[in-house]
């Protein structure tokens, strides 16, 4: 996953710094999430196993403070 993480760091980061220079942020609220899924693997019978490693969220703009 840690390939997923690279390939839309530098395109989020881009998107929060131009609204910063337009003076967006400061009345936009940008929240970005993530889930886990599901792994190709069985459960038994009840189905398929969870990826508990796959959860993200953030948020910024419109007071959001920093973390």
């Amino acid at each position: 996953m840690k390939q997923g993480g690279q390939a839309t760091d530098q395109l989020i980061a881009a998107l929060l710094e131009d609204l910063e220079q337009r003076s967006l942020l400061d009345d936009q609220f940008v929240i970005w999430s993530g889930k886990f899924g599901r792994t190709p693997y069985a459960q038994a019978s009840d189905g398929q196993d969870h990826n508990n490693l796959g959860l993200t969220v953030w948020m910024a703009g419109a007071g959001v403070r920093l973390g």
